[in-house]
């Protein structure tokens, strides 16, 4: 609808859940199939309702079990919380409070930070090394 706008894309796997943050620290986690898919000139899914209370979104991530949150503020505060701490919700729930920010602080973005010792993969599926990993 008029005013909509994209906010993230991101590549999920089966057992991630979709983790949704907000300018007023709000936040939820979805599971995927929630989601039903979406041909050619879908026009998407509501995931969250943008009110006063929540802010507009400020990130929109992919989590899987065992990776950890880092929130961060627009005066620089970084929070960084366990995924299992944030409530899994259905989409039409409006979060419950993750961080708290008062004006004229808001969240701008979160970042999801893997367990030591995975490997992550990029767009073209090259391994990337970690700290624990041996160079042969």
């Amino acid at each position: 609808s008029s005013g909509d706008e994209i906010v993230g894309v991101e590549k999920v796997s089966d057992e991630a859940k979709l983790l949704v943050v907000t300018e007023r620290g709000l936040g939820k986690k979805i599971d995927l199939n929630e989601f039903s898919p979406k041909g050619r000139g879908g026009k998407g899914q509501i995931y969250l309702k943008v009110s006063d209370r929540t802010g507009e979104i400020a990130a929109v991530k992919p989590l899987k079990e065992g990776d950890s949150i880092l929130i961060i503020t627009s005066s620089g505060t970084m929070i960084r919380l366990e995924g299992e701490e944030v409530s899994l919700l259905g989409r039409p729930a409006g979060g419950t409070k993750l961080v708290s920010v008062a004006e004229p602080d808001i969240v701008v973005d979160a970042a999801i930070i893997s367990p030591l010792g995975d490997v992550e993969k990029n767009d073209s599926d090259a391994e990337i090394p970690t700290e624990n990993s041996s160079e042969e």
